[in-house]
């Protein structure tokens, strides 16, 4: 999710945007959008407390109280869901802890517990796409901003070269003949915007 209502660094009001806006899709039947199994936070014993009083904002239960949204049927029913958090160990820790919900200490897995095993993976794939998911928007932005000041290059022609070439630092490299060939480009305007890159970079 892009975050459109919280303003600075703030991991609470994130949260409630995020499950609120997630959870309200599961409601509506958006296909696509059925409410998970699981939902695995990373972080520790804080985090998941913070995603409990999200919950219950949301008039959402945590664990295996509730039901699930099949089986809402009346107005005072809570909808269901399961969450734990994963968080890294601390300097003389073997591995991740697992925190769950009404248990203080966390679970000790060892770490080559397969179940332990499939949870760092789910929480490292979700870091790697995040990180190359803004990558990718940051780099869009920065293109689209130094192409601006080049005459000539609209907002179509803006957009050609990002699908073609990718990120600045790929158009900046290329040569002005491959610059050239993106269509509404030619050898005139290539030129141009090669000079204006590299003067930049």
């Amino acid at each position: 999710f892009r975050i459109r209502e919280v303003k600075g660094p703030d991991d609470y009001a994130t949260m409630r945007e995020v499950l609120s806006r997630r959870v309200r899709r599961a409601l509506e039947g958006s296909e696509g959008w059925e409410l998970p199994d699981l939902i695995l936070i990373d972080g520790g014993k804080g985090q998941l407390s913070r995603v409990a009083a999200v919950c219950d904002e949301l008039g959402l239960e945590i664990g295996d109280r509730g039901v699930r949204p099949a089986e809402l049927k009346t107005a005072g029913s809570r909808l269901r869901l399961r969450v734990i958090a994963i968080a890294k160990p601390l300097p003389g820790e073997q591995t991740d802890k697992i925190y769950i919900p009404g248990r203080s200490n966390p679970l000790k897995l060892r770490p080559r517990d397969p179940g332990l095993q499939l949870l760092q993976q789910l929480r490292d794939e979700a870091h790697r796409f995040s990180l190359s998911h803004h990558r990718k928007r940051r780099s869009k932005r920065t293109l689209h901003s130094e192409l601006d000041a080049i005459p000539g290059v609209g907002p179509v022609l803006k957009s050609r070269l990002l699908r073609q070439f990718g990120s600045v630092s790929k158009l900046r490299a290329a040569r002005t003949v491959d610059i050239s060939a993106v269509a509404g480009v030619g050898p005139a305007l290539s030129e141009a915007i090669a000079t204006a890159l590299r003067r930049d970079g």
